[in-house]
């Protein structure tokens, strides 16, 4: 009930902000529109690469303090892909070539199995 109190009455929030200027943070941040990036093609995602991923994103950054700048993805390792189908959401300030993420996609016509990630569980006695 005390929960409910405080976010009903704001009274988290403005303990929230306390924290955040207390901290040198900065609670005035002009969110960016999303770039949205969708599929050329149609297929399965065979591979990411989440080192290409993570460069475009510091890409996106107009400095090392930007935090609202980075790719949410909407897709997996093992999606099946229809031409056009949304892919990711790109924000940040800085103007960048966003097609660079395909170059961090494979497809493939086939559906391939997934391998196991737990290869074997050894039990102690």
């Amino acid at each position: 009930h005390e929960v409910l109190s405080a976010l009903n009455t704001q009274k988290a929030y403005e303990t929230f902000k306390k924290y955040v200027t207390y901290q040198g943070g900065n609670l005035n941040i002009n969110l960016v529109s999303p770039k949205y990036l969708v599929s050329k093609k149609s297929g399965y995602i065979k591979e990411i690469d989440a080192k290409k991923v993570g460069l475009i994103c510091n890409e996106l950054k107009e400095n090392n303090n930007q935090y609202d700048a980075g790719i949410i993805l909407k897709i997996k390792k093992g999606d099946y892909i229809q031409k056009e189908k949304l892919l990711g959401e790109f924000y940040g300030n800085k103007e960048t070539d966003i097609n660079k993420f395909y170059d961090c996609l494979k497809y493939s016509h086939f559906k391939r199995k997934n391998k196991d990630i737990i290869i074997d569980i050894i039990y102690w006695k």
